[in-house]
């Protein structure tokens, strides 16, 4: 009878650290299971809201934060409600003065809005809301922040933008149950708050004395990429809806320009149909009248006639 002889051998399980878990969940993000991208968010939640402190770094938000944005219209209603509960966790100081991020959203949230679920289109309506709460200032003032969102909020309430002269419409209307139609409503209204409300800078005392007065006006900028405004390195050309307005006059005036009109006429109508969109419909013409009674239209310089000779 043949011994069998074997040699000694150790079996040792290392589980992977923090961070490979991390970044496990997060290439998990984009596969083709429900429940898996499901379970990742959940992971992603929880660890990022109960990172130690003392352990480890955490990983920045600008990581991961592309890879959840395609989320935003997903099919199921699930993979959305974690993602907002995601959202929630992260810290505001993070993602205020990131324009180039908050930027990358202003598309995907646009495409939710005029989705024909109205499921996505209610979670669209969350995370517009919940980047209004974080950094609204930094959202109505980003490249196609304010024109193209107002477009798409048109688009989905199906007030049309109605050329008199011509008489056709130039997008197509959508109806939405009342629940919806209300909630698109105030979220409109915090939307339209954001970009035309006047609010006054308090100056901050400043820290230094004598002989350095009103030194903060010369530091450095503490947002990212201050004179994206300029568009230096932007091949994309500039027109009325991709450009960024960062000042409440120019926003202003665009809204003037182009959606006042169908705005007014489209909460008149619903402020007629009375009940809860009629109640919030009210509200916002009284807000709006608020916000754009300082507005002065522009002057258009007459042009000189051509002179005749003889």
């Amino acid at each position: 009878m043949a011994d069998i002889t074997l040699k000694q051998q150790s079996l040792s399980v290392s589980a992977p650290s923090r961070h490979e878990q991390f970044q496990r969940h997060v290439s998990l993000l984009s596969s083709h299971s429900e429940t898996v991208r499901k379970n990742s968010l959940g992971y992603l939640t929880s660890a990022f809201s109960t990172w130690p402190v003392d352990e480890c770094k955490k990983p920045t938000i600008t990581y991961f934060f592309p890879k959840l944005l395609p989320l935003i219209v997903d099919a199921s209603n699930d993979v959305r409600r974690q993602l907002l509960r995601l959202f929630q966790v992260l810290p505001a100081e993070e993602i205020k003065g990131k324009i180039e991020m908050i930027e990358t959203m202003q598309p995907w949230i646009r495409s939710g809005l005029c989705h024909l679920a109205a499921s996505i289109n209610d979670s669209a309506l969350d995370v517009l809301l919940w980047v209004l709460n974080t950094s609204s200032d930094d959202f109505v003032s980003c490249s196609g922040g304010w024109v193209k969102v107002l477009d798409a909020f048109i688009a989905m309430l199906g007030w049309s933008l109605q050329d008199e002269s011509s008489g056709w419409t130039n997008i197509k209307t959508m109806r939405l149950e009342p629940k919806l139609f209300t909630k698109a409503l105030n979220v409109l209204k915090r939307f339209l708050r954001a970009g035309l409300e006047h609010r006054p800078k308090v100056p901050k005392p400043s820290e230094w004395g004598f002989p350095l007065w009103h030194t903060q006006y010369f530091m450095l900028p503490s947002g990212s990429n201050p004179y994206r405004h300029l568009r230096l390195f932007d091949p994309e050309p500039l027109n009325e809806k991709n450009h960024p307005y960062g000042s409440r006059e120019e926003r202003q005036r665009i809204y003037h320009k182009l959606f006042r009109a169908a705005v007014d006429k489209g909460l008149e109508a619903t402020k007629r149909e009375g009940g809860e969109p009629g109640r919030v419909a009210a509200s916002t013409l009284e807000d709006l009248a608020n916000w754009m009674k300082d507005f002065q239209e522009p002057i258009t310089p007459r042009q000189p006639r051509p002179t005749r000779w003889r």
